[in-house]
């Protein structure tokens, strides 16, 4: 297993390498060989490191102290074991699909049956929200598991792609405020939005992080969010 992740690794780099040549953004904004479709299919995987998922490193960057104790994570332990350190006591992974063999709890966050009250300290969702159809059940699950004082911390999309066969929502941050509001309260939120005109368009076409300087990305332009983070403290 070990082994193939390292050619894995190796395999991503040299196609984040190729793929820029074989594609190079000139071929997408450029008249007149600008194309009406995006350039990558994989959201940026294939060219480097995805815009909303450096926006996401940001936002755990900022957070990562809540990061601690017994973590709970959504698909697999990326961000627990990124940010957390050795602040981590217990890590466990969430997903529906049994197939999932990261995954530790198969269950469903719109009724997690297999989860007692108050048991994490932080619960890691990134990207997840908008793929589920019930989310305030989901969101009332993640409050119920977290202990008090415990941290939810999501990130989700602001303004991208979207895969049709799993994602429902979108979310502005007067929605994401309502949203988590409603069920954390809005005193106990924080929210914190990302991009710019620039980087969503190159989000949305699937362009990498490392095609735009860091002046280009990190830009904070309110009107034209990329991606949202919510941190979202229970408090009894």
């Amino acid at each position: 297993m070990l082994e193939q992740n390292i050619i894995l690794k190796i395999i991503r780099k040299i196609r984040a390498r190729i793929m820029p040549i074989i594609r190079p953004k000139r071929q997408y904004f450029l008249a007149p060989t600008r194309s009406l479709m995006p350039i990558s299919k994989k959201h940026g995987f294939d060219r480097g490191t995805p815009i909303d998922r450096y926006y996401t490193d940001k936002f755990l960057e900022q957070f990562k102290k809540d990061i601690h104790g017994r973590v709970l994570e959504v698909g697999n332990r990326y961000y627990t074991k990124k940010f957390g350190g050795n602040r981590i006591k217990k890590s466990d992974v969430l997903d529906i699909d049994p197939n999932n063999k990261r995954a530790n709890i198969i269950g469903d966050l719109r009724d997690l049956k297999e989860v007692k009250d108050n048991t994490y300290d932080c619960f890691v969702m990134t990207f997840v929200i908008g793929m589920i159809d019930d989310y305030h059940s989901a969101l009332k699950e993640a409050r119920r598991i977290l202990k008090s004082g415990g941290i939810l911390l999501a990130v989700d999309a602001g303004s991208s792609s979207y895969n049709p066969k799993t994602d429902y929502w979108r979310f502005t941050p007067n929605a994401a405020g309502l949203v988590f509001g409603n069920v954390f309260h809005k005193d106990n939120l924080e929210i914190k939005t990302y991009g710019n005109v620039l980087s969503g368009q190159y989000n949305w076409v699937g362009m990498a992080a490392e095609e735009l300087s860091q002046e280009e990305l990190d830009f904070h332009h309110p009107r034209y969010t990329t991606v949202i983070g919510i941190k979202a403290i229970k408090k009894i």
